[in-house]
């Protein structure tokens, strides 16, 4: 009788916690543009929310090119906390003029595991 009650316990607990959404990650924006002299720099911040129900934890932040830092606020955040993404952009003096787009890429557990945030950018 004790096992019983012990193994439907743990199947309890078990489906109480499937039924738990996921971390989220939602960000205010995933695209900032800007305009730029070529060899100029510039920053900029991707702020965002952990809209799931579960911690969320962020495993990497990488850029698609040298030119472009990415750092990110707090690596773990709560249920309903919210973080920030520093980024920093420096052009050459011999990129082409013209459209530029650079990728940010966040590796976290949510679903799906990766998001990406977008620098657009005129050279002139």
């Amino acid at each position: 009788m004790n096992k019983l009650l012990l193994i439907s316990l743990i199947l309890g607990v078990s489906a109480c916690q499937q039924h738990k959404k996921p971390a989220a990650i939602k960000f205010k924006s995933t695209q900032q543009t800007f305009k730029l002299k070529r060899g100029e720099g510039m920053q900029t911040s991707f702020d965002f929310t952990n809209q799931g129900e579960d911690s969320l934890r962020i495993y990497e932040v990488k850029s698609d090119c040298d030119c472009t830092l990415a750092n990110i606020s707090k690596k773990a955040l709560a249920p309903g906390e919210k973080g920030q993404i520093k980024v920093s952009y420096k052009s050459d003096i011999l990129d082409r003029p013209g459209q530029t787009v650079r990728a940010i890429m966040i590796k976290a557990n949510t679903k799906p595991m990766l998001s990406s945030l977008y620098l657009v950018g005129d050279l002139r």
